[in-house]
């Protein structure tokens, strides 16, 4: 939600009181929004020793076992490609929609859509789970962005179609943010979730970061963001086999019983 809002948000900040105070309010609105519902809202929940529940699926192999393994480099290697080709576009999308010919006013208004998305995203994503193949599901999700790419590199000054464009590629995001989450635990059980899981978003959040620097450096040497969006175009076509190619969901609670039985 914050995602629909803060672009304009941002925008109507700057124009009023300059970058540097903006920073200084959307710190301060932070603030004064996020820690009182926190400190009010969020209490440490009594400690209570829960019995391992046997129908829940659990992997029988150490995380560091499991992360050595073809099927967890394939899921972690496609979603940090898919971090930098994302996040090349939509932390840039405010300069990218300037370079297309889109006032700051109406760039930021446009990027808005990119929340909307992204929440329909999250909940259209969460019911093909339960329906369909999550590693089909994700394929067909990081595939999705090459819309928006296209419709950008083939556009200008069309806030219209500058606006589907973000709204695509936020339905994209935010299906894929799901199937990151949902075949770890498919794939590797809930065991070593948090360390599996974790890495892989830590992952994320670091294709997220170098993603600007690489886009923003061929805007400086090209003038144009058009070969950066070309140069995505392959990324997420690699984002999608890895995806696809991650094989069926193994069988968890017969890999713990025969480990057990072994031993």
């Amino acid at each position: 939600m914050a995602a629909a809002v803060f672009p304009i948000l941002t925008n109507t900040l700057v124009e009023s009181l300059g970058w540097r105070s903006a920073y200084l309010a959307l710190g301060a609105l932070s603030a004064g929004i996020c820690f009182p519902l926190t400190w009010l809202l969020f209490k440490p929940a009594q400690q209570q020793t829960a019995a391992p529940s046997a129908a829940t699926p659990t992997a029988w192999s150490s995380s560091r076992s499991q992360m050595a393994s073809a099927r967890y480099i394939k899921l972690a290697g496609a979603s940090v490609i898919f971090a930098i080709a994302s996040g090349a576009l939509t932390v840039n999308i405010v300069p990218v929609l300037i370079a297309e010919g889109l006032t700051p006013g109406r760039a930021a208004a446009t990027a808005g859509l990119l929340g909307i998305g992204s929440i329909i995203g999250r909940l259209c994503g969460g019911l093909l789970l339960d329906r369909f193949n999550g590693n089909i599901v994700a394929a067909c999700s990081v595939l999705v962005p090459l819309i928006p790419a296209t419709i950008l590199i083939m556009t200008d000054q069309s806030m219209l179609w500058a606006g589907l464009a973000c709204q695509v590629l936020g339905l994209s995001i935010g299906t894929e943010m799901d199937c990151c989450a949902y075949l770890s635990a498919r794939h590797f059980g809930t065991r070593n979730f948090g360390a599996l899981f974790g890495t892989i978003n830590g992952l994320l959040l670091f294709g997220v970061g170098v993603a600007p620097f690489m886009a923003n450096y061929i805007y400086d040497v090209t003038n144009s963001y058009d070969i950066a969006l070309i140069g995505l175009i392959p990324l997420f076509v690699i984002t999608a086999i890895l995806f696809a190619t991650l094989g069926r969901y193994p069988d968890l609670d017969r890999e713990v019983a025969a480990s057990r039985a072994s031993t």
